[in-house]
């Protein structure tokens, strides 16, 4: 009940989701993980994505922890291990050396500071956070390919976490959709209907 909580679900919600899940078959399953990866998920899917993105999570998790970046393999926008987009950014240190996290299997890396994650601008940043909202989260939006990506600021939140805190953060979302920008990568406990 509390994980269905804290997933937006009711209690009756997620019990039903995991019913679901638990006599679905290893097709079924693997065929809603395929359409979730690939963005193409339907309404149906929804209410398994965060069971099916947490079981995806752990897998590429632990493939990524003995895997290491290939040389050579260095990305603006992708993990350079597994090829997902970003959930996130983190910022920390006195300079503020940003690291991005990715969405699937949580590698880190480094992409500097004042650039777009998305399209490599450097000249087209704006900074988006809600008056009174969350200490040390920003929009990181890009005028030029109208995405934006979330930075954590860990010297203001040093105990933040891409995943939860980019979950506890929708109203910054929220704000940067109506200012007509789009997520650079998706949090799959946060997927939007179809």
């Amino acid at each position: 009940d509390i994980v269905g909580i804290r997933l937006g679900m009711s209690p009756v919600q997620a019990r039903a989701a995991i019913g679901r899940l638990a006599v679905s078959s290893g097709e079924e399953l693997e065929a809603a993980a395929g359409r979730i990866l690939a963005g193409s998920y339907t309404e149906a899917d929804l209410p398994f994505a965060p069971f099916i993105g947490a079981a995806l999570q752990a897998v590429w998790t632990a493939r990524a922890a003995g895997a290491g970046v290939p040389e050579g393999k260095r990305s603006r926008e992708c993990c350079p291990v597994c090829g997902a987009p970003p959930v996130a950014g983190v910022v920390a240190g006195d300079i503020g050396v940003r690291h991005l996290v990715c969405t699937l299997c949580a590698t880190e890396w480094y992409l500097p500071r004042l650039c777009c994650s998305g399209c490599g601008s450097t000249e087209a940043l704006a900074y988006l956070a809600l008056e009174g909202g969350a200490a040390g989260v920003k929009a990181e939006c890009c005028h030029r390919c109208r995405t934006y990506l979330k930075l954590f600021y860990l010297e203001s939140a040093p105990g933040a976490e891409p995943f939860a805190d980019d979950a506890a953060t929708v109203a910054l979302d929220i704000r940067t959709a109506g200012e007509g920008y789009a997520r650079a990568g998706a949090n799959i406990y946060l997927l939007p209907g179809p």
